[in-house]
């Protein structure tokens, strides 16, 4: 009777038991605002990447939106906005620090 007993709870602790399958992010970083310093429609977002572990990392990097996760910021953010992201660096584009953003979260 005691083995049944055993066997029984041991089950439903078990079946209890769920796998979590939430991926973690890569980095963490901070939306700073939109850059215009070329024009209105050419710029992009810039971002600050707190774990960065390149060498001679720049202060702020920027989007390239037309490769990158879009993220839906609404008609007016109010910068900086922390987010969670996987990114890489975007060896097309020749200077001005471009990343690719693979999936990003908000966090606040």
């Amino acid at each position: 009777m005691k083995y049944l007993v055993f066997i029984v709870f041991a089950l439903l602790v078990f079946a209890g038991c769920k796998k979590d399958s939430t991926k973690i992010y890569a980095s963490k970083g901070t939306l700073l605002g939109v850059d215009n310093r070329y024009c209105m429609t050419c710029g992009g977002v810039e971002i600050a990447i707190k774990n960065d572990t390149t060498k001679n990392a720049p202060a702020f990097y920027k989007i390239n939106s037309s490769k990158s996760a879009v993220v839906n910021l609404g008609p007016n953010p109010k910068f900086p906005i922390n987010v969670a992201l996987d990114w890489k660096h975007d060896d097309e584009i020749y200077g001005g620090n471009y990343i690719i953003v693979t999936r990003i979260k908000i966090l606040n």
